[in-house]
């Protein structure tokens, strides 16, 4: 159950928009204005309290694990379910933001049928590279899928994952001759 005061959120509108403050990003901004909102618990009550993470992950984890990356680069996710893609993102890195984000129905049409499988992975490693330098794709099923993000156990999950064939996940530049790196965990 949530519990917003009338004069809570008038105040957090008030307070986000009295200094502008053009250096912040739009998801800053957001953060900013939800910090706001839920930082006084006169104003806004939550019954359960609200959480620190949304299942295990956490925004300043994901901001860090962003900033990390090489600039300009690309991160992949594509969730393969019987040869279709339930889920196909591409987000361009740029100086530790996301800068773009598309879907996989902006990659060339002559693609082939979508699959956890090292061929597609390799065609598709080499698509997003015209987008950006790839940094990191995963391709998984849509049980992996779920489990990873609902889980508290990211990495191994991933891993294990990775071992039974039902994940691809790769890091780091493809060499020149076209190659895929070796699948990581």
């Amino acid at each position: 159950m949530h519990v917003i005061d009338r004069a809570h959120l008038a105040r957090v509108a008030a307070t986000a928009q009295a200094t502008p403050q053009r250096e912040l990003t739009l998801d800053a901004y957001y953060r900013r204005v939800a910090g706001l909102i839920w930082g006084d618990p006169a104003g806004y009550a939550c019954v359960p309290p609200r959480p620190g993470h949304w299942n295990h992950w956490t925004y300043s984890g994901i901001v860090e694990f962003v900033r990390a990356l090489p600039s300009p680069s690309s991160l992949t996710l594509g969730v393969i379910n019987d040869g279709a893609v339930d889920i196909g993102l591409i987000a361009r890195i740029g100086d530790g933001l996301i800068r773009q984000v598309t879907t996989f129905e902006a990659l060339p049409a002559d693609r082939p049928e979508p699959a956890v499988t090292d061929a597609f992975a390799g065609w598709l490693w080499r698509a997003v590279a015209e987008i950006a330098p790839p940094a990191v794709m995963l391709l998984c099923t849509p049980e992996v899928f779920t489990a990873w993000i609902e889980g508290d156990r990211k990495r191994e999950i991933l891993a294990d994952a990775v071992a039974a064939g039902t994940a691809i996940l790769r890091f780091g530049e493809s060499p020149d001759d076209g190659a895929v790196p070796e699948s990581k965990s």
